[in-house]
């Protein structure tokens, strides 16, 4: 069983604008994202954030995520 540190690693080791068929493992088809962009508000679902991510991909050869720390979980 994966830790969800390790899920969180995994997402953001994925090439998510190349597999867009990876949202599918990572993203609840229910997301709503509420997004101030530089264009204005935006909301999206999970359908359109996959539609983003392609578009994305045709005008990107690399999308890279530096993940400098992933906080461990406190013992209680």
């Amino acid at each position: 069983m994966n830790s969800a540190k390790e899920i969180v690693r995994s997402f953001y080791e994925t090439d998510l604008i190349h597999d867009v068929e990876a949202f599918s493992k990572y993203l609840h088809p229910e997301i709503i994202l509420y997004w101030n962009s530089s264009f204005g508000f935006n909301k999206k679902d999970f359908n359109d954030i996959k539609t983003m991510f392609s578009e994305m991909a045709l005008s990107f050869e690399t999308f890279d995520v530096k993940l400098v720390i992933l906080l461990q979980k406190a013992a209680l």
